[in-house]
């Protein structure tokens, strides 16, 4: 049950961001919705939020769209679920009730409605605390590390243009492309008609 993460690759190129959670090289040969797919015929429950500004909403339905052809062709349709709360990007109690009733149905073949949420006492951050006393000396964090890596980068020109901004927009996107390891090669499509049978998936044998 991926929490506010599934969505298509493409999506990566637009908003430029979270693409650290990528998988160098996937991109040659698959997507994340088909990633999703090797769960099949397994149940799966895709969670996001409405206002997610990370992983829109759009992109989710696509990829759910995409995933659900995958659990239809195995006969397995029911088994794929997509919860939506009216959220940003969070794991709220309205998710989190969602995940448990997925797993009261699947897990335990309970009957709906399924238990609430129970109360459960939230940690204090000094509780958590690793280092109670605060940080040792000489201590490295992520971002004096980040600091310490950029102090002597060249500063980078101002974009006052659209057209500058556009050159940089491809730019970037050709060096993801770059790190992604490359994109599917684009060959002539196949349109002759197969015939579909029990042992075949998606028209293809």
């Amino acid at each position: 049950m991926p929490v506010c993460s599934v969505e298509l690759l493409e999506c990566y190129l637009h908003k430029l961001f979270c693409t650290c959670e990528t998988v160098p090289g996937l991109a040659r040969f698959a997507d994340f919705v088909d990633v999703c797919g090797l769960v099949a015929p397994r149940p799966l429950l895709l969670v996001h939020g409405y206002l997610d500004q990370g992983f829109l909403v759009d992109s989710a339905r696509k990829a759910r769209a995409r995933v659900q052809l995958i659990y239809n062709a195995l006969g397995a349709g029911d088994r794929l679920a997509h919860f939506i709360s009216y959220d940003n990007h969070a794991y709220n109690r309205e998710m989190r009730e969602a995940v448990y009733g997925w797993f009261d149905r699947w897990l335990k073949g309970l009957e709906p409605p399924y238990a609430p949420e129970v109360a459960v006492p939230i940690e204090s951050h000094d509780d958590l605390r690793v280092f109670p006393g605060g940080l040792p000396e000489g201590h490295v964090t992520l971002r004096s590390m980040a600091v310490a890596r950029t102090r002597d980068l060249p500063p980078r020109k101002a974009l006052t243009t659209r057209q500058a901004w556009e050159l940089e927009a491809a730019r970037l996107r050709a060096r993801l492309a770059e790190l992604f390891s490359g994109w599917p090669a684009v060959t002539p499509l196949d349109t002759r008609a197969v015939k579909a049978g029990p042992e075949s998936i998606g028209g293809v044998a």
